[in-house]
């Protein structure tokens, strides 16, 4: 628990951002991945850095041959997901990436199962053959689709899995951020750096919550923002917080999540 001679206010938010629903968000960018096996150095994460290149040697991941390859993305939180854009590779080999399903599931699949009959999660696309190079080629979900975990699995043994470039949309308007309870201290101040920062149009502690919980490259338990400058910056914390980790700051306002008191 914070101490401190500053007032502490305890709010619990949760936040709709609202947008016009033809604009899509891929919720996926520079999220935690996981893939079969790796080959040739191209790493799961390769997936999510928002390079659509097609050539295998920039940016693609790649798999050893096998009957079970799966690629995952953990997206942190659950969304209502409504398409899934998929780059594939350029070459011949383009072929490999075929027959495969997409599966959304609220829990993590690993192990990731051989049958059809033992997977984990609701099935977003079935796609039967060859997907056409390059792209992105952009997939539908079949039906209504809400998960944390969203995985490509490829039970025959077609070759390698060669992805370059996943992207999990979602429209603004059904962009629901459920990380959604922080307590509030005021005059405070924590002295971690932070992971993404950004000036913010104005002082509010929501629009910069909002902000921080979108934010790329981690995930946010700490939101501050000065009122002065507007400056907003967003931290990852692991484990419980040590009183010492924070500084009286009259200008500051901070914001942890319930899970790191």
């Amino acid at each position: 628990m914070l101490t401190g001679r500053l007032q502490s206010v305890l709010v619990v938010v949760f936040l709709t951002i609202l947008s016009d629903a033809a604009e899509y968000t891929n919720v996926a960018l520079g999220k935690q991945t996981k893939q079969s096996s790796t080959y040739w150095s191209k790493y799961s994460h390769y997936a999510v850095d928002g390079n659509r290149s097609p050539e295998i040697t920039v940016s693609c991941t790649h798999t050893d041959t096998s009957d079970k390859n799966f690629w995952l993305v953990d997206l942190l939180s659950s969304f209502q997901i409504h398409s899934i854009n998929i780059t594939n590779r350029n070459s011949h080999e383009s072929a490999r990436l075929r027959d495969f399903y997409i599966y959304v599931s609220d829990v993590n699949p690993l192990p990731i199962p051989s049958t059809t009959g033992e997977t984990v999660g609701r099935l977003c696309v079935t796609y039967p053959g060859i997907l056409p190079p390059e792209g992105p080629h952009s997939l539908m979900c079949s039906k209504y689709t809400h998960g944390r975990y969203v995985y490509l699995w490829k039970p025959r043994n077609t070759g390698s899995l060669t992805v370059c470039e996943f992207e999990v949309l979602v429209t603004q308007a059904n962009l629901k951020v459920q990380q959604g309870s922080f307590r509030t201290f005021l005059g405070m101040k924590s002295s971690k750096a932070p992971f993404y920062s950004k000036t913010v149009h104005n002082s509010s502690r929501f629009v910069c919550l909002s902000l921080c919980l979108k934010a790329p490259g981690g995930l946010t338990t700490v939101v501050q923002i000065d009122k002065i400058s507007k400056k907003c910056e967003c931290i990852e914390e692991s484990g419980l917080i040590t009183p010492s980790a924070d500084v009286v700051a009259s200008d500051w306002i901070l914001m942890k999540s319930f899970g790191n008191l």
